[in-house]
């Protein structure tokens, strides 16, 4: 069985564009000055919610402790990156004060209406 390099080459560059596409964000904290959860490509930081291991509220409570002396740190979102906010003080001056800043929230839970 013979493989061109005619069909070969453009293989492995589409799989490789696939694959950067897919991880282009997984290093979005490395130089930011805040910790942030371990990713991998294409779930994130989520894997063990995606493949359902573990409940939403553990999930949320087990990376809500996994920094405890940090206001904020980061985490990956399938691929989105995310800053995970633990500090009240913080988070009431972003939801209160400054909400108007935020204008592309996501849903959290069920749609836009």
């Amino acid at each position: 069985m013979e493989i061109s390099l005619m069909v070969l080459v453009p293989l492995v560059a589409i799989l490789g564009f696939i694959y950067h596409y897919i991880t282009k964000g997984n290093k979005y904290f490395h130089d930011k000055p805040i910790p942030s959860l371990a990713a991998e490509p294409l779930f994130g930081s989520t894997r063990r919610l995606m493949m359902k291991q573990t409940s939403f509220h553990d999930f949320v409570i087990s990376i809500y402790n996994k920094y405890p002396l940090v206001k904020v740190f980061g985490m990956i979102d399938t691929m989105l990156p995310m800053f995970v906010v633990r500090d009240p003080e913080l988070l009431k001056r972003i939801a209160v004060k400054d909400f108007e800043y935020f204008m592309n929230h996501r849903p959290v839970f069920g749609n836009n209406d």
